[in-house]
């Protein structure tokens, strides 16, 4: 299981706040351009704030300790970039590399205009803009902030924003995972701020996390930051001056299964490539999506009147979340104007999986197992009694939701993600035995393993508590060496307990707690077989109010 919370738990040090305000707090902000040359064959439409990509950063210092926060605009990149920026950042700034947490804002068009993907994906990893390489934009990007620092006080609050959405859903025609928008699943909505202001309260640098996917300009062929981009330029032009830059950083936090819930105007975007018609109502999105993505359809020039829909579709997000962020910030009471600078980085762990294939939606993962354990980086950077965490990867929301009921510092724990390295790929709990239900089909019926190995989805009953307790009596047994007939009757004894109401997943967290309930009920079942209690014979079978009779609907074959 992924450990984070723990790592974090250790890595926070005992301290003893000073928040007094005589401190040398210094604090400076840059961003510098890394957009990409224009193509030709492909030119920019040069009419959205969104379009230029940055890097952002701000540096602090207080008692002679120096520490910074940076983003970049791209989807994303290899670890051994993160790492080359992060040492290059820690050389110039001649401070420890705990102190410093490196962001991707995951934007996926943030990348060469035209239709390689691969040249997106791999923007950050060559030069970028004007730069050699990103570790010298990011440098260039510190050494103007440093030149930019006065002194400070730096303070922490949060406000929400409600138009992200889980991600994770099953498809109606399948039964089979797929990304569509999930009402019903879980989301954190929490906007998460740290201002620095100067001491005649001017806004010198703001860092915003949030979680939700910037994929809105995805595949439509055209250099965008996206909502992260018009976010953080919509919070900059609120705050500069000719005196003042003001510079607004944007980190992602637990988004691996968050969306956004609006995707129209993207769709119709691909759908012109397509040509599919486009009606002007909702289409689902992976169904036209695909087979761009895969290469079957080719990314060619979409008409430009929806991409620019599109671009001020996502100049409206970005505004939005952009106005909560200074509403966010104007309510700031607690401000700290010498807070004690600290950092930490240790490897959490968890199983690893090697893919085999490139699968997605409505197919099952191929994986060589077993294979080590993977390490992710995780990083902390104090202020104070405010903290930054950083996981190294994409974690999904249930991960963010226990960083932060178990974090020490409750309350004051920011959350950012894809910082300072890129992880390889590895499972965590949730995407074990729930949080969402997943792939593997059973061709005669709709089946899925992610839930207490091999739950079935029925039209009566909640299939986690149904059919989960079999299955864990079936491992159990297993496990105590137990005989064909001992087995028989641990089954009947867990299909005795099965029970689940499908009406959970509207309220609470009880849905999830079906699964646990038979987890539970599979080995009580395999110990009352253990010690010879009886149970009931055929109980699949049985014509008569047996269990497939009972449960299946129709499905008992």
């Amino acid at each position: 299981m992924l450990r984070i919370t723990l790592f974090l738990g250790l890595m926070l040090p005992i301290y003893t706040l000073a928040q007094n305000a005589t401190g040398n707090f210094l604090v400076g902000a840059a961003r510098v351009d890394i957009t990409p040359k224009p193509n030709p064959q492909w030119l920019p439409l040069n009419e959205f704030a969104l379009e230029p990509l940055h890097i952002r950063a701000v540096v602090f210092s207080n008692n002679n300790v120096t520490g910074a926060l940076l983003t970049i605009e791209i989807v994303s990149t290899t670890d051994q970039v993160m790492k080359s920026v992060t040492s290059a950042v820690a050389a110039e700034l001649d401070t420890p590399i705990e102190n410093i947490i490196f962001t991707a804002t995951h934007s996926h068009a943030a990348g060469p205009a035209g239709p390689s993907l691969t040249a997106v994906q791999a923007y950050a990893a060559g030069p970028v803009g004007e730069y050699a390489s990103s570790a010298d934009a990011a440098v260039d990007a510190v050494k103007q902030a440093r030149i930019n620092m006065r002194a400070a006080k730096v303070g922490f609050s949060t406000g929400a924003f409600y138009l992200n959405v889980n991600r994770d859903a099953l498809n109606p025609l399948t039964g089979r995972w797929t990304q569509a928008t999930n009402l019903t699943g879980p989301v954190d909505r929490e906007v998460q701020v740290l201002s620095f202001l100067d001491h005649s309260n001017i806004p010198i640098a703001s860092y915003t996390s949030y979680a939700m996917h910037p994929v809105q300009s995805y595949l439509s062929g055209y250099t965008s930051a996206d909502w992260p981009g018009a976010m953080s330029t919509w919070v900059e032009a609120a705050f500069s001056t000719p005196l003042n830059k003001h510079v607004a950083l944007l980190a992602q936090q637990a988004s691996g299964d968050v969306n956004p819930l609006l995707r129209r105007t993207g769709t119709n975007t691909l759908a012109s490539m397509a040509s599919i018609p486009i009606t002007g109502f909702e289409m689902a999105p992976e169904a036209i999506e695909e087979p761009i993505r895969d290469g079957y359809i080719p990314i060619v020039r979409p008409d430009v009147r929806y991409t620019r829909q599109l671009f001020q579709e996502i100049t409206a997000l970005g505004t939005m979340l952009g106005e909560e962020v200074i509403r966010v910030m104007s309510s700031t009471t607690d401000w700290n104007s010498n807070p004690r600078i600290w950092g930490g980085q240790m490897n959490a762990t968890c199983p690893g999986r090697k893919r085999l294939d490139s699968a997605r939606e409505g197919v099952s993962g191929q994986y060589a197992l077993p294979v080590p354990d993977i390490k992710i980086l995780t990083s902390v950077i104090g202020l104070g009694d405010v903290v930054v965490s950083g996981v190294a990867a994409e974690i999904f929301t249930r991960i963010g939701f226990r960083i932060k009921d178990e974090t020490p510092m409750r309350n004051k724990t920011m959350i950012v993600t894809l910082a300072n390295g890129k992880a390889t790929s590895g499972t965590a709990q949730w995407d074990i035995h729930q949080g969402f239900e997943r792939v593997d089909w059973h061709s005669e019926a709709p089946l899925h393993s992610s839930a207490i190995i091999i739950p079935a989805v029925s039209s009566r009953w909640h299939s986690g508590a149904v059919f989960g307790g079999s299955v864990a009596a079936a491992s159990v047994s297993k496990a105590f060496g137990l005989g064909a007939g001992a087995i028989g009757d641990a089954l009947d004894i867990a299909c005795t307990q099965a029970s689940g109401l499908m009406s959970a997943k509207f309220e609470g967290e009880v849905r999830r707690m079906q699964h646990g309930f038979a987890a539970r009920n599979g080995p009580l079942a395999a110990l009352l077989a253990k010690d010879g209690c009886i149970g009931i014979k055929k109980v699949y079978e049985r014509n008569h109010r047996g269990f497939l009779d009972m449960f299946s609907d129709g499905m008992e074959k």
